[in-house]
């Protein structure tokens, strides 16, 4: 009996406490009832490490019959708790994989149009948002000439370098191979181009090295302003966006480039 209870109060500690979460019930009832189990039990080794006559509360046996069926409800909850916050793990892994790109972290495709379509429609009628499209320059060199785990490597850290250098209110997402999208909400045109410019020299002066050799990085944006009073989809002001991102790409790379008509 010892053993599984020592297994279950592991297994206990292990999910109740490992990245725990308000919303997660299971996990906080069955914490309260391990912290119920631990103190009753360090009564019980209290009761037989004291002598008898100095702890009669103890002395008889109904300390006992009181902890046996707390050690049953315990064990009958644990079979009860753990496959529902396995179901539960494994439900919020699929949720976030089925929204997130699984190198990068950032939102993928599906998610970034599901979530600016939204944001697209709420859009108050004084608010100005701009559409930043990234499209990482001569990658596929990096690929072919050190490899795609110092490819993928390059595409984790520019993902990186664009998440932390975008508001929480901003919706950053790979939309490509080693293309981004990013949906800035509340941003003017001027405060729009800065945040491009800012980004093409972050991660031009980025530090990757491999081996003895440093690889520079440099990436190409086009950008699209718009408001309320525009009638273009989302949809068409994306393909505008990229628009500009070739322009971008043929005015030599490494710059930011403006929708134009």
């Amino acid at each position: 009996m010892d053993t599984i209870l020592t297994a279950q109060i592991l297994v206990t500690i292990y999910f109740c406490f490992y990245q725990i979460k308000p919303h997660e019930s299971a996990r906080k009832l069955w914490g309260i009832l391990f912290i119920f189990f631990a103190l009753t039990l360090t009564f019980r080794t209290i009761a037989f490490i004291t002598p008898l006559d100095n702890l009669d509360l103890f002395s008889n046996s109904l300390s006992n019959i009181i902890l046996t069926i707390i050690q049953i409800v315990y064990l009958f909850s644990s079979s009860v708790f753990i496959p529902l916050i396995a179901a539960q793990w494994y439900q919020e892994k699929l949720q976030f994989y089925a929204f997130h790109d699984q190198m990068t972290g950032l939102y993928n495709r599906y998610a970034m149009d599901q979530y600016t379509t939204e944001l697209f429609k709420s859009q108050s009628d004084d608010s100005q948002t701009v559409l930043a499209l990234i499209d990482m320059d001569h990658f596929k060199q990096i690929n072919d000439q050190y490899g795609h785990l110092i490819g993928d490597k390059v595409l984790r850290l520019v993902a990186g370098l664009i998440s932390s250098n975008s508001r929480d209110e901003d919706l950053v997402s790979r939309y490509g191979g080693e293309e981004f999208l990013i949906y800035l909400p509340n941003k003017n045109l001027t405060q729009g181009l800065q945040w491009a410019n800012r980004m093409c020299q972050v991660i031009n002066q980025a530090p990757i090295k491999v081996t003895d050799t440093h690889i520079s990085i440099s990436i190409s944006i086009g950008i699209r302003h718009f408001d309320k009073q525009n009638r273009l989809s989302l949809q068409e002001l994306i393909h505008q966006a990229d628009i500009a991102l070739y322009q971008a790409k043929n005015d030599g790379r490494n710059c930011v480039r403006i929708y134009q008509k």
